[in-house]
């Protein structure tokens, strides 16, 4: 996809989200094929708000380096039952899973 279709808002591509879900653990068995090793997992959010959990067994949520405006900060989801990858932004003080990477 484009540069532009990946900083757009939403819901984007084809079966990308199913490339980076991991092969089990997902509700319903909506495994994923992890063709990149990043072996996604539906651990849903923290809502600041309220102190609750959701999602927790059929989303999966990770921040971006990339922040939205002051308080917000842009985020990609992973569903259980879409095989595309969603662009949104929550509140900064949301607990979102994060991706550590090791340099070389």
């Amino acid at each position: 996809m484009s540069q532009s279709e990946a900083d757009d808002y939403g819901y984007r591509g084809t079966n990308e989200g199913t490339k980076l879900k991991a092969t089990s653990g997902w509700r319903d068995n909506e495994n994923g094929t992890d063709d990149f090793g990043f072996s996604a997992l539906p651990r849903g959010f923290r809502n600041d708000y309220y102190g609750f959990f959701a999602n927790y067994r059929n989303n999966g949520f990770w921040w971006s380096s990339t922040t939205s405006d002051t308080n917000n900060a842009w985020n990609r989801i992973l569903s259980d039952v879409d095989l595309s990858i969603m662009r949104t932004y929550y509140p900064k003080d949301h607990g979102i899973s994060v991706r550590c990477v090791r340099g070389n």
